[in-house]
C-alpha cells in the first residue's frame, strides 16, 4: 500500500477481521465488505485457502462491486 501511494492513490481501504493499528496511523480506512467493495477500483484477495474462506466471493459480492472495478485473487 505504501509504494502505490506514488501513483497518485486517493485512498486505501481494507477489510479484514480487525482493525489494523498500522493502518490507521498510514491514514488508511477500515471499512466492512460490502462497503469496501462498493467503492473500490481494485480489489485484491488475499485469504488463507481455508474452509472459512472457500466460496467467500461468490455473484452476489460481484454484483456489490463497480462494473469497471478490478478483482485480483492471489489465495488460492
Amino acid at each position: 500500500a505504501k509504494r502505490i501511494q506514488n501513483f497518485g492513490v486517493n485512498k486505501i481501504m481494507y477489510h479484514n477481521r480487525n482493525q489494523s493499528e498500522e493502518g490507521n496511523k498510514l491514514g488508511y480506512e477500515y471499512v466492512d465488505l460490502n462497503n469496501l467493495l462498493k467503492q473500490s477500483d481494485f480489489v485484491i484477495c488475499a485469504c488463507a485457502a481455508t474452509k472459512e474462506t472457500e466460496k467467500i466471493f461468490n455473484l452476489e459480492l460481484f454484483k456489490i462491486m463497480k462494473p469497471d472495478s478490478i478483482f485480483i485473487n492471489v489465495s488460492r
